[in-house]
């Protein structure tokens, strides 16, 4: 049987080996580090893989215990894996996006500096393990504000907006020498110059340089709990507008300039009064895939059109054909919490599913969950997705989860 190889099979990387399997293709799953960090152990599925592997350093042990399983495709189940499926693809002589620029799509400040090399607009940035010398930096630019966030990470983890030099200092010494969600040593910071506009998420698979957009995700994000940049909801909204079409166009040459030709991605673009700007950019599958939502949407999704630049080029053709068109509404809602404990019960799902646009929730607190209060991508305790008609219904069913987290009726603590 040909197989499919998921490297770091966590987080919507987990939806990958059962659409292979329904494609008539087992999963193989390579652990690119000796141990799973905690909180990527939440999502791993390990009965879904046929066949598992753990990279111990030694590329050439893996790549021979692999190749004669008939792979037909290695990628990244999540960021952690993004170095090593480029690593295996290309001794593989399998479809890739290559080594050549693998930190670029992996650090973020060589990621900015590459971008900017190609010559696209993005925002000023410094990095170092000083806060003193970003403090130093962020004057000599006369930057009234920035964003101080770690140089390999996910899911606005430790990510800070600062106006002030404590501010920048306080940021520093919650992220440098420490281990951030993805168990990452953080020995840097990455210093950007904080860019005013909208933000959007544009999904995309890309086969053989040809990329397609499945869906531009409009970003609406909140300061709860002492902290910036906390996910509120992300609106699904049309490529085919003006706006839609400068978001893709940009996004086209970012691709073009990190030589992101074979598979899934996710970039985060902020829309500034200038043109659309590079906040950051994945080769992996959005973290919140839906599929769903994406089948009542637009009739396909990022999930399958994956699995069809791997094994069915005929498919992702046809799909590829035209920009996608919404066919209902949508927001996927980030559930926020300002309680802490231990959850014994989740009432708030049964009100979730009581609503008249309710399509999909996934619950990360559950029986025995410490809950916390968000602060981060990793501290919501869980998203819903709204799919409706009429946008209003959506907007009016956002509120009511809303007042339900406010009351107090999401958890029994």
């Amino acid at each position: 049987m040909k197989h499919c190889v998921i490297v770091d099979g966590y987080s919507a990387g987990n939806l990958l080996p059962a659409e292979f399997k329904a494609r008539g293709y087992a999963a193989i799953h390579v652990q690119s580090t000796p141990v799973i960090w905690p909180i990527l152990t939440l999502t791993y599925r390990p009965d879904d893989y046929a066949h598992h592997f753990a990279y111990e350093g030694d590329l050439a042990p893996l790549v021979q215990g692999i190749q004669g399983l008939e792979p037909v495709a290695v990628l990244a189940g999540t960021e952690t894996g993004v170095e090593l499926a480029d690593q295996l693809s290309e001794a593989l002589g399998l479809p890739t996006n290559g080594t050549r620029l693998s930190a670029a799509r992996r650090d973020k400040h060589v990621m900015i500096e590459t971008a900017r090399a190609a010559g696209l607009k993005v925002a000023r940035q410094f990095k170092g393990a000083s806060a003193a010398a970003i403090v130093d930096w962020v004057a000599r630019e006369g930057l009234a504000k920035v964003v101080v966030k770690p140089l390999k990470s996910a899911g606005t983890d430790s990510v800070a907006v600062c106006r002030t030099a404590a501010e920048i200092e306080a940021a520093c010494e919650r992220i440098v020498g420490k281990v951030n969600q993805l168990g990452l040593m953080n020995d840097e910071v990455l210093c950007q110059e904080f860019l005013e506009g909208t933000e959007y998420a544009l999904d995309a698979v890309s086969l053989n340089g040809q990329a397609h957009f499945t869906a531009i995700w409009k970003y609406h994000k909140v300061t709860v709990n002492d902290a910036e940049f906390v996910y509120d909801r992300d609106e699904l909204v049309s490529c085919r507008d003006e706006v839609g079409q400068a978001l893709c166009a940009y996004t086209r040459e970012v691709l073009a300039a990190l030589e992101i030709t074979q598979g899934p991605s996710h970039a985060e673009i902020m829309l500034t009064p200038d043109g659309p700007a590079l906040v950051e950019i994945g080769t992996r599958l959005n973290g919140i895939t839906t599929p769903a939502l994406h089948e009542r949407c637009v009739g396909y999704g990022q999930l399958d059109l994956t699995v069809d630049a791997c094994v069915d080029a005929t498919a992702f053709a046809a799909k590829a054909a035209e920009p996608y068109d919404l066919k209902e509404y949508a927001l996927s809602i980030s559930l926020i919490s300002e309680q802490t404990g231990t959850v014994s019960g989740v009432p708030g799902e049964a009100l979730i599913r009581a609503l008249p646009s309710f399509n999909e929730v996934r619950m990360r607190a559950k029986p025995g969950y410490e809950l916390r209060r968000t602060i981060d991508f990793y501290t919501h305790p869980g998203f819903a997705i709204l799919v409706h008609p009429d946008r209003e219904v959506l907007h009016t069913d956002l509120g009511k989860i809303r007042g339900h987290e406010r009351a107090g009726r999401m958890y029994d603590l």
